[in-house]
């Protein structure tokens, strides 16, 4: 029982990536008081490496029907979340924040540094203004859940280290199967599963080219 902790937070956000800082960064906002559950030693270990080090963070289409008819049969499931966070709003945000930006080719838009790390580092100064509680090196093992009103609720999440944490909401976002040494093992999806979702199996979308050509290995480590 020494390891219980009976603090309720007003949310748990598991996963510490770029989905989950920025979570956080609009969730406690008001007060909110928000604890982010990473497994990680360091927060957005990804996000640093985006782009090629440079962090893509959205494109610069204006027109909301054009920018999502570019993801296909998901245009539908985006279109609420782009009505409530558009592309002007994600602009708007670094910018009021101090991060300057600048458009590349096919309207691509970057930090005008160039350099992901900034935008880890402004993301990261917001919520240690807002008093976010960040937890790295703990690994979620178990959500708990009790039915209320007939239905079920997630009451506390477990960690490898048998902490248990208590909160009003959760959120999982622990990123997809794409880059396992940052820590995006798909671990959600395992999450997701047992609490009775149906889950559609990831595949692949960019991935490496193996050849044995020698003048493609002399460049080896180019992005």
């Amino acid at each position: 029982m020494k390891n219980r902790i009976k603090k309720e937070y007003d949310l748990i956000i598991v996963g510490g990536g770029p989905s989950g800082m920025i979570m956080s960064v609009f969730a406690s906002k008001n007060g909110n008081k928000v604890l982010i559950l990473e497994k990680n030693d360091n927060l957005g270990n990804k996000l640093k490496i985006t782009g090629g080090g440079r962090c893509n963070l959205t494109n610069k289409e204006l027109d909301k029907q054009k920018f999502l008819s570019k993801f296909g049969k998901e245009k539908k499931f985006l279109f609420s979340p782009f009505s409530k966070f558009s592309v002007e709003k994600t602009l708007s945000f670094f910018e009021k924040n101090g991060l300057p930006l600048s458009v590349d080719n096919r309207n691509r838009v970057f930090p005008k540094t160039q350099k992901a790390i900034d935008v880890f580092n402004l993301l990261k100064k917001i919520m240690l203004k807002n008093k976010v509680e960040i937890k790295t090196n703990t690994e979620v093992t178990q959500f708990k859940v009790k039915i209320v009103d007939n239905k079920k609720k997630i009451s506390s999440i477990k960690t490898k280290k048998g902490e248990e944490f208590f909160s009003k909401n959760f959120a999982i976002a622990t990123g997809g199967c794409s880059h396992p040494k940052t820590g995006s093992t798909g671990d959600g999806f395992k999450f997701l599963k047992k609490l009775g979702h149906n889950i559609i199996k990831p595949n692949p979308n960019l991935v490496p080219l193996k050849t044995n050509d020698l003048f493609l290995h002399k460049i080896a480590g180019t992005t």
